[in-house]
């Protein structure tokens, strides 16, 4: 037991060596709370950790409130609990995960990006005024599907500029069987 022990801290260091020279996801301090290792290494070496997360970071977290900046970087932010379940039990790819142990305690969700945050530095990178306990960052997805016009019925919008409008469209759409929605460059994005 003493040798699993010492393996899992040598996986460590070396796991925090390489994040702290590669400067993979720009971590500051690496804190490990709770039993021994976090019960073995986060359980199954999905590593929940608790971090302090970076200026750099939370820079580029904060600039993907810019659409040109999620267009960029072709990634988008989702905040609370309810969206984030959606988020899970949906195809998008879900690149990095900042909750609260609460959340991550509540949920049982385990990825090799999820990171156990303080609820300051949750509030540093969220988009709200009061945080909820959990923010994702997913990429977006390609969305070009061949549409039979012959069967299905397709919507075709152009510079719509509200969120809500769009929402309600997207909402209505579902309510009728339309699957597919095709928005001009100029439209807001959802």
């Amino acid at each position: 037991d003493f040798l699993n022990i010492f393996s899992c801290y040598y996986s460590f260091f070396k796991f925090c060596h390489y994040c702290l020279c590669i400067n993979i996801h720009k971590i500051i301090k690496i804190v490990f709370i709770d039993s021994i290792f976090y019960n073995y290494f986060c359980t199954d070496y999905n590593i929940a950790i608790l971090i302090m997360i970076s200026k750099s970071k939370i820079k580029f977290i904060n600039s993907l409130r810019l659409k040109k900046n999620r267009v960029l970087h072709k990634k988008f932010i989702i905040e609370g609990e309810k969206i984030a379940n959606e988020l899970i039990n949906s195809s998008f790819k879900i690149c990095e995960v900042f909750a609260l142990k609460e959340w991550i305690d509540k949920y049982h969700y385990s990825h090799n990006s999820l990171f156990e945050v303080s609820r300051s530095d949750l509030k540093k990178i969220s988009g709200l005024k009061s945080p909820n306990q959990v923010l994702m960052i997913a990429e977006f997805k390609s969305v070009i599907n061949n549409v039979d016009l012959d069967t299905e019925f397709l919507l075709v919008l152009d510079n719509i500029q509200d969120p809500g409008n769009l929402g309600s469209i997207i909402r209505t759409c579902d309510w009728f069987g339309i699957r597919n929605i095709v928005c001009s460059k100029n439209t807001v994005d959802v």
